[in-house]
């Protein structure tokens, strides 16, 4: 039988806020073995429209060194032309993305690769998961400015 002590510490556990995770560490520091159900959904990255969520599995992707990231990107959302000041790579876990300035398809298992500062862009033609590998600080420079969502009137999506 619980006594009155342990019920009020359950339900202080219970009300209490979640803490953030840590951010995981780099393979370069140790091994790293995540199940699905244990990643963290973060908001977007800076630059991204906000309805992309990100869960980090190597890294932390806002500090030097590399990082492992998975965005998940609603059905037509929209990152137009942009690039990274790092090569970059990235796996499509599910969906369908039009990927490239001369947009082309990318389905479930496709895999791309650029060079640091390619020009790139992305429409998610359905809700999709992607894995993206990467040389952290993030950062993502857009062609126009006023598609960057962090400038007053950016791109919103």
């Amino acid at each position: 039988m619980l006594t009155r002590f342990a019920v009020c510490a359950v339900l202080l556990a219970a009300a209490a806020p979640a803490a953030e995770p840590p951010w995981p560490p780099s393979a370069a520091e140790t091994a790293i073995m995540l199940q699905p159900e244990r990643l963290y959904w973060r908001p977007a990255l800076p630059g991204l429209p906000s309805s992309v969520k990100f869960a980090a599995l190597e890294g932390n992707p806002s500090e030097a060194g590399p990082f492992t990231i998975r965005l998940t990107l609603p059905g037509g959302v929209s990152i137009p032309t942009h690039s990274h000041p790092w090569p970059t790579r990235m796996i499509v876990l599910s969906g369908r993305l039009a990927l490239g300035l001369d947009p082309r398809e990318l389905a479930t298992g496709g895999f791309w690769a650029c060079p640091a500062d390619f020009w790139q862009s992305l429409v998610a033609r359905e809700d999709s998961v992607v894995q993206i590998s990467g040389e952290g600080a993030w950062a993502i420079k857009y062609l126009k400015a006023d598609d960057d969502p962090r400038a007053a009137g950016g791109s919103p999506k």
